[in-house]
């Protein structure tokens, strides 16, 4: 196996068996079994892994591939947001969700995940999520898709 190969390996079987909760607690994990890694390859490495943090009942956590993938897990993530939403709103071909403080990343995935056709892409901060929709887009058919998936949240 190739050192990258065990390194992404290595990765998988620490989220998926321990509870990680940022960057800096798995480089230690990794430290610990050998291997000292750059904070750049360690976020290219998740991302190849397809790897999120989710919020849960004790704050966040990564997932893995799969996990993140599930229909089960998107609906968990749905049911996180519907209660961190705090508002919707569009300026041209840009979208803007407001989040509670820490919810914005989960939001974003939560985005993704849902693969919205005119929604290009996600980019999220602490309470913010930045999206881009397609030129023609229409909003209304946005914020109305988005309310259908998130419920009991009235958006602008």
């Amino acid at each position: 196996m190739s050192n990258k190969n065990y390194r992404l390996q290595l990765i998988k079987e620490l989220i998926n068996g321990e509870r990680i909760e940022s960057q800096e607690n798995l480089a230690e994990r990794l430290k610990d079994k050998g291997l000292t890694l750059t904070q750049a390859t360690l976020s290219r490495d998740l991302k190849l892994l397809n790897a999120a943090k989710v919020a849960d009942d004790s704050g966040y956590r990564y997932v893995i591939g799969e996990r993140v993938r599930s229909t089960a897990h998107q609906k968990e993530c749905l049911r996180e947001i519907a209660g961190a939403l705090v508002s919707l709103d569009f300026a041209g071909n840009m979208g803007v969700i407001k989040t509670k403080i820490g919810y914005a990343g989960s939001a974003a995935l939560a985005v993704d995940k849902l693969n919205i056709p005119d929604i290009l892409g996600t980019i999220a901060g602490d309470d913010t999520v930045f999206f881009v929709m397609r030129d023609e887009s229409r909003k209304d058919a946005i914020s109305a898709y988005l309310s259908g998936k998130i419920p009991e949240k009235e958006n602008k």
